[in-house]
């Protein structure tokens, strides 16, 4: 089973565990999914370019997901290659709720570290 290399706890998605836990205004990557078995089953993955909180505020405020994990990066560019990593190593759109590859950052002509496309 692939890990998602994110150290710290797997949180339940509610508006008071993201704005306690996690930063504003920085880039980030992110896993959404629930527990079996005591494990984290990644059902979606994604990313903020620039305030990692307020992306997840908007996913608690869904109520689709019970629970997250993130990691907080210093650029652009390193939130999108996690991302990317982790879309690609948790099965792709073949199991998770994303059925399209992450989108590159605009502007920036990164590649998918993966597949290395830019799609």
């Amino acid at each position: 089973m692939p890990s998602t290399g994110f150290n710290g706890d797997v949180y339940r998605l509610t508006h008071e565990n993201v704005n306690f836990n996690v930063p504003k205004a920085t880039p980030g990557a992110y896993v959404l999914g629930h527990r079996k078995d005591g494990a984290l089953i990644v059902d979606y993955v994604g990313r903020s370019d620039n305030d990692l909180r307020e992306r997840l505020l908007l996913h608690a405020g869904e109520k689709k997901y019970e629970r997250f994990k993130f990691k907080v990066f210093g650029t652009v560019e390193e939130a999108f290659a996690k991302e990317c990593q982790l879309w690609h190593d948790f099965g792709e759109a073949q199991f998770l709720a994303n059925e399209n590859h992450p989108a590159p950052p605009k502007g920036l002509g990164v590649v998918c570290p993966v597949c290395r496309e830019n799609r």
